[in-house]
Order: structure tokens, then C-alpha cells, then sequence
């Protein structure tokens, strides 16, 4: 999901003081995406979680065409709609973090 810790903007706040509850201990940082980025999508259509999904127009597979009698050839992409949903972050990091730590 990250690259680097150095890389991903990860950021951190809490308070360690002696009698203070872990629970609102926050981290912070980007992660890679299920959807791609591409200027056709509006930041509102986003998926909010990964149980939403959005429709996004992806590549399919690449046509090679015969052009004339001259042997030029063109290639033609073929786009097709597809249903992505965003990666389940939450269950993601749950299988890897300690019991005692839930997201």
C-alpha cells in the first residue's frame, strides 16, 4: 500500500501521558488506490470506503489494424466500463496490527 515510510506523508499525533487512553492515538498517510487517475473522475464520485464503488473507463486490450496496401498499421485501444471498488483498507491492516490494536 506504501512505497516508503518517507514517501507516503505519514504523520502521527497522540498523547503518551502516564493514566491516558490509547484510543485516540492517530496516525496518518496516503496510500495507493484501487481507482485510477485520470481527469474524467470528480474528487465528489470518489468512493468514501470500500464498499463503495464507482464506474470508471479502462483500457481493454490494444487492436492492431492493417492500414491500406502499404503495410502501415495502426493500433486502436478499446476502452470498456468497469464497477472498481477501493481497497479494504481496514481489513488489510487489521490482519497485520497486534489484537490489542483495531482500525
Amino acid at each position: 500500500l506504501i512505497e516508503s515510510r518517507s514517501t507516503c506523508g505519514y504523520s502521527r499525533c497522540g498523547r503518551t501521558d502516564k493514566g491516558v487512553s490509547s484510543a485516540g492515538q492517530v496516525v496518518a498517510l496516503n496510500v495507493k488506490s484501487n481507482v485510477p487517475l485520470t481527469g474524467e473522475i470528480n474528487e465528489k464520485d470518489l468512493p468514501k470506503n470500500s464498499m463503495d464503488s464507482i464506474k470508471v473507463w479502462v483500457d481493454k486490450k490494444k487492436k492492431k489494424r492493417k492500414q491500406n496496401d502499404n503495410n502501415n498499421s495502426t493500433t486502436e485501444i478499446i476502452k470498456e466500463e468497469k464497477l472498481l471498488h477501493e481497497f479494504p483498507y481496514d481489513k488489510m491492516l487489521n490482519n497485520v496490527l497486534p489484537e490489542t490494536i483495531r482500525i
